[in-house]
């Protein structure tokens, strides 16, 4: 039973689409922990900062990453940006460092570093907008793109939640005390 359903999750012989984003998932055990994961989220608050996030999970990360772990530094090897925490980091080096762009559309030739890009241009070839703006009707492909509109049409709104936390003492650090770039000099 169990290397059937392990069998199963590697070579599915059904798949199943998710009724709320249309994604394709490989089994039913997969759909319910993309409904958990993705969808049925309950806002949990922050105890140490009062702010509020999507799910518990979210709020962990923050918690770990903003007050329990905040004086941690997690410097780039490669050029000496710091991160919030260790995954960001890890981010960095991928998205900034690592030239390879293996999420390819297979609409046309272009290729992406992240999904979240494949998919934001995927968007521009169905034409299905991805993201809706919560104050006015307008919808868009990119978050970009709802971001700059928010700056724009709804100012106010866009500064209240751009309400800022403070900085690790690590990243504070980093801007105070930049690294040196040999190679300028």
């Amino acid at each position: 039973m169990y290397l059937t359903r392990h069998l199963e999750r590697h070579y599915p012989t059904k798949q199943v689409i998710c009724e709320s984003c249309g994604k394709v998932i490989h089994s039913l055990d997969a759909l319910k922990h993309h409904m958990r994961r993705v969808h049925d989220k309950v806002s949990e608050q922050c105890t140490y900062c009062g702010q509020w996030y999507s799910s518990r999970a979210t709020m962990r990360r923050h918690l770990l990453n903003m007050h329990v772990h905040a004086d941690e530094e997690h410097r780039c090897e490669i050029c000496g940006f710091v991160s919030s925490s260790k995954t960001a980091k890890k981010r960095h080096i991928e998205f900034k460092h690592n030239p390879e762009k293996k999420h390819k559309c297979t609409m046309c030739d272009k290729a992406f570093k992240t999904p979240t890009l494949l998919k934001e241009h995927i968007a521009t070839h169905t034409g299905v907008d991805l993201y809706n703006c919560a104050y006015c009707d307008a919808s868009f492909k990119s978050k970009s793109n709802r971001s700059t509109h928010y700056k724009r049409h709804h100012p106010a709104e866009y500064m209240a939640n751009m309400r800022r936390r403070p900085c690790p003492s690590s990243i504070n650090n980093y801007i105070q005390n930049p690294p040196v770039n040999l190679e300028a000099q």
